[in-house]
């Protein structure tokens, strides 16, 4: 028996063609990927789903990294959050996030919350991949993920 080995691009890439939901018939030029830089970041990002999951709801949670500040602000889902970040080899942390303490309805909401804080307070690896000329990051450690678009 042979066993194949799928690199972390590889696993973005079929992540990002679910993402943005190609249909099968679909062609996929310029896709590229990789590890993501601090540059990478800089600017607005839209969640669209959360552990494989797109999200449905009116308002997605939305984050915008400062890179020259080293900041991310946003909606989770259900509340604002603020605070600082780092990025090294790859792997994003932000360990001291504030946030509001609002209701929060919904299990979409909920889960796509949860997900963020997991992902900041645990830290995560960071993917960038554009496929057909959109920017798609992954945001993952072992226990979530979420799949972002650039928006600004």
């Amino acid at each position: 028996m042979q066993a194949f080995r799928i690199s972390a691009a590889a696993a973005a890439f079929a992540a990002s063609v679910a993402l943005v939901g190609l249909p099968a018939c679909s062609s996929v030029a310029g896709v590229t990927g990789g590890q993501a830089s601090a540059r990478t970041l800089d600017g607005g990002w839209q969640v669209q789903a959360v552990d494989g999951k797109p999200l449905d709801g009116a308002r997605k949670p939305e984050l915008t990294f400062d890179t020259g500040k080293n900041t991310v602000t946003g909606f989770d889902g259900c509340n604002r959050i603020s605070g600082g970040y780092s990025l090294e080899g790859g792997r994003l942390t932000a360990p001291r996030l504030v946030s509001t303490r609002m209701a929060c309805l919904g299990d979409e909401p909920r889960r796509a919350s949860a997900a963020i804080a997991e992902l900041f307070a645990n830290g995560a690896e960071v993917v960038e991949t554009t496929v057909a000329g959109e920017r798609v990051l992954t945001i993952r450690n072992a226990k979530a993920e979420i799949r972002l678009r650039k928006t600004q």
